[in-house]
């Protein structure tokens, strides 16, 4: 089967590893940086790094590349009746996908859009603005030299008017009567091409297609990044915006809640619970197989990509947030924004304020937009993989046409769903009811499936040693992740009831319905799968098979030769 014979380098690996300067890094990670005043934010990065990041990073691969099988894979070897908890871990993906695919096509809207000039969300002419649009007004100068210049506790504007009518009246056409816009449609259709074409080869090709797009992605980054720093706005403007980030302020304290909100940050920005890890230990284990002690070594690739993402995306963000503020004289605090206010809203007010040349503008979204890509490709193709482990003997007369057939089929689906989210009742209803779905019981898939690993870790044939502190390590991150989910499940209570206050006394329920319902489904599959494969009820075959040797398996879907061996069937020339 051509896919066994697939690997990559460990120049491929970093480049895949870019998925980390994803979509929800650059949203959400300058404000948190912003928010928590540097210092605080790093202390808690480094206990997360310490006691959840690394374990699980090194366990996750490590497995992978011994095993040579993807997460769903890797559980069903060790612990088959819990393998459901990896196919739920999956399952939530793609429902994150379909999320992750519409925020992709805002980006390629915008992207193409700010060819236009004058940009099309700086002016107030345009037929999708409302009497209120108008320029902000004019504020006296002031001096920004330094830090506290930008403590300003009077704001007489409301910045950002165009650009937030741009979005919200022209890409999600809110203001509309119904139906699927094709502002949102046309671009997520454009989003799942792409996704396509970079999954319908498998691993091995995504790995090739990243020679190209890894440094593509960098060579935006970095001239976006010059010209923000350099010529769109005044040196100390840019300085002042950085010292906001890289310098503590007293008067900034870190409560519980704040805390948390910075431990979930890095575990969903992260990836840490995707499936992807084992699938990246996989592909690269397969290429060291003479030097097992590198396996090991895998899990230092992604971890330098992690120490460096929060640095990214501040300096992407950083100066044209600082200039937007000295442009409208407003304070630092009135423009630094999440998620995507900040992608979609702040980042175009900056772009039409500083007078940024369309050609900059094209490669800013651009950036932006192979953010999302990147990741949601990587775990299409992640998803895809693991579903090809479980076709096997299907697969061998011709591989490529099953990867081919089952991208496709996956995309199109993911495209359906996602149009719902194109509405306009379904971007303002279902797109925030998922997402409580997604974050608010991820705890559950966490722990189920951290469990399943753990299990199949310990059954393995391993070095005692390593097995033991590896594990007991692994499990404490399971355990810590676990508690500080439930703690902000509990803490954010604001969000179920604002659901519930915006659409019905429903909303909140089915939320929890929907992820609770995802997870029995997952996990009754898995285990039924399980019984009627194995075809007893014995505990002793459905929970805890015989496990071969990690160490001896080239691929999990190829046969070992008999050990007794086969009667030489010459004739005797005695005749006896």
């Amino acid at each position: 089967m051509a896919e066994f014979t697939t690997y990559w380098n460990p120049a491929q690996l970093a480049l895949v590893c870019f998925y980390v300067f994803g979509y929800y890094n650059l949203a959400v990670a300058p404000y948190i940086i912003y928010r928590h005043a540097s210092v605080m934010f790093w202390v808690a990065f480094a206990l997360f790094l310490w006691f959840v990041l690394i374990p699980v990073m090194m366990l996750l691969m490590t497995m992978g590349a011994k095993t040579g099988r993807g997460i769903v894979g890797m559980i069903s070897k060790g612990f088959p009746l819990m393998k459901g908890a990896g196919i739920a871990l999956l399952v939530l993906q793609a429902i994150q996908n379909l999320i992750m695919s519409l925020l992709s096509g805002h980006a390629l809207f915008f992207m193409f859009d700010s060819l236009s000039s004058p940009y099309p969300w700086s002016t107030c002419d345009n037929p999708w603005n409302t009497e209120c649009c108008g320029q902000p007004t004019p504020q006296p100068n002031r001096d920004f030299s330094s830090v506290d210049s930008f403590n300003f506790t009077t704001v007489h504007c409301s910045p950002g008017q165009e650009s937030s009518m741009y979005f919200s009246h022209r890409i999600l056409q809110s203001n509309s009567d119904g139906g699927v816009p094709w502002t949102t449609a046309l671009p997520t259709l454009g989003v799942w091409v792409c996704v396509f074409l970079g999954s319908m080869g498998g691993a091995g090709v995504f790995g090739v297609i990243m020679y190209v797009v890894a440094p593509l992605y960098a060579l935006f980054y970095f001239i976006v990044l010059i010209y923000g720093r350099t010529v769109a706005v005044p040196e100390e403007v840019t300085s002042t915006a950085m010292e906001y980030f890289y310098v503590l302020r007293p008067e900034v304290r870190m409560d519980v809640e704040e805390a948390l909100r910075v431990f979930t940050y890095l575990i969903y920005s992260l990836g840490l619970f995707s499936g992807i890890l084992p699938t990246l230990g996989k592909y690269t284990g397969r290429r060291c197989r003479q030097y097992k002690w590198l396996y090991y070594c895998f899990w230092i690739f992604p971890f330098i990509f992690v120490l460096v993402a929060p640095h990214i995306s501040v300096g992407l963000v950083a100066p044209y947030v600082g200039g937007l503020a000295y442009k409208k004289q407003v304070s630092l605090d009135e423009v630094m924004v999440s998620g995507t206010v900040l992608l979609f809203q702040a980042l175009p007010d900056a772009v039409a304020e500083l007078d940024v040349p369309n050609g900059i503008a094209f490669l800013l979204f651009a950036t932006i937009f192979l953010a999302s890509i990147i990741p949601l490709t990587l775990t299409t193709v992640v998803i895809l993989d693991n579903i090809q482990e479980g076709l096997g003997q299907r697969m061998e007369n011709r591989p490529w046409l099953w990867r081919l057939g089952s991208s496709f089929v996956f995309c199109t689906v993911s495209f359906l769903f996602s149009l719902i989210f194109c509405s306009r009742g379904g971007y303002s209803g279902l797109f925030e009811v998922l997402d409580v779905a997604v974050v608010h019981l991820f705890f559950l898939f966490t722990l189920t499936c951290g469990i399943a690993v753990a299990i199949s870790f310990f059954r393995l044939k391993y070095h005692l040693v390593i097995k033991i502190c590896l594990g007991i390590w692994f499990l404490l991150a399971i355990l810590i992740t676990t508690c500080f989910q439930i703690i902000y499940m509990i803490t954010n209570v604001s969000f179920l009831e604002f659901l519930d206050e915006k659409f019905g006394n429903y909303a909140s329920a089915v939320s929890w319905a929907l992820g609770i319902i995802v997870w029995l489904i997952c996990m009754y599959a898995g285990a039924f799968h399980t019984i009627c494969t194995s075809g007893s009820f014995s505990l002793s075959k459905i929970c805890c098979p015989a496990v071969q040797d990690a160490y001896d398996v080239e691929s999990p879907h190829v046969e070992m030769a008999p050990l007794t061996p086969e009667p030489d069937e010459t004739p005797d020339k005695t005749g006896v």
